[in-house]
């Protein structure tokens, strides 16, 4: 009786087998699309969460507002209309200062040449709050947030289209000037016993770095998020609006003070 249990148990088995398909999927717990139920791992199928910077825009203690007549620390009034300026080389840093990396594009130049470009810029029209950023397979302490203004070289080639879905790159935002990428764009009115408007471009190459305290991130295929404040009192600080040139050299100096971590 015993072996003809045995016998149809194996009988079981083997057929079970025979008949079971492996299930193919992304098996890093850390990836966004990490399948519980796969055994079987798939090829480059697995998508990790990308950093999110999330930007409080202020005037000292108060909300900042484009269009709002303000008066800085030497006493000149101004209003800023509009403005916008980009995020680039986005970088973070685990617990011993090592840079986390961050996944590469498949891009084409305007020549249609294949390049590889990192996705780790966006621009800030105005008072946007968000800025997502590449992709990162991490789980820990991270001890800095850096990042500079002017975007590379090799993006003045490149083929808007094929880098970015959204129109961080596209030449209609009009940061596209003089066969490159500007840094920062902004449109100041002057307010006093003239008033005077600007219309500036600035191409800034500085990199600002934000030191972290306590920033974790614990959440397993969940997005990182950084939140930093933009201080535009510090930003437009001992400036009198005399001219253009003025306004540019002043921007520079106040620039890598006027971020701070949230």
């Amino acid at each position: 009786m015993n072996k003809i249990i045995v016998f149809f148990a194996c009988l079981f088995l083997l057929h079970f087998n025979s008949c079971y398909e492996a299930i193919e999927g992304c098996t890093d717990p850390l990836a966004e699309n990490y399948s519980f139920e796969a055994d079987e791992k798939c090829s480059k199928c697995c998508t990790y969460p990308k950093l999110l910077v999330t930007i409080d825009h202020r005037w000292g203690t108060e909300i900042f507002q484009n269009g709002k007549q303000y008066a800085n620390n030497v006493g000149s009034v101004f209003v800023l209309n509009s403005h916008k300026f980009y995020l680039t080389d986005i970088k973070i840093f685990n617990d011993k200062n090592a840079e986390i990396e961050n996944q590469k594009l498949n891009s084409f130049t305007i020549d249609g040449e294949e390049t590889n470009l990192t996705q780790n810029y966006c621009l800030i029209n105005g008072t946007l709050q968000e800025c997502g950023s590449g992709s990162f397979n991490f789980l820990g302490k991270i001890s800095q947030l850096s990042f500079n203004f002017s975007l590379p070289q090799a993006f003045n080639r490149a083929d808007s289209i094929s880098i970015s879905k959204d129109n961080s790159l596209s030449w209609s935002e009009g940061m596209y000037r003089e066969k490159e990428y500007k840094s920062i764009f902004l449109n100041i009115t002057s307010v006093g016993t003239t008033v005077t408007n600007y219309g500036i471009y600035l191409k800034i190459n500085q990199v600002v770095p934000i030191n972290l305290v306590n920033v974790l991130h614990l959440n397993r295929g969940k997005q990182i998020e950084i939140p930093i404040t933009l201080n535009y009192q510090e930003l437009f600080k001992n400036i009198d609006f005399k001219n253009s040139q003025e306004i540019t050299k002043a921007l520079e100096n106040n620039l890598k003070t006027s971020f701070k971590l949230k």
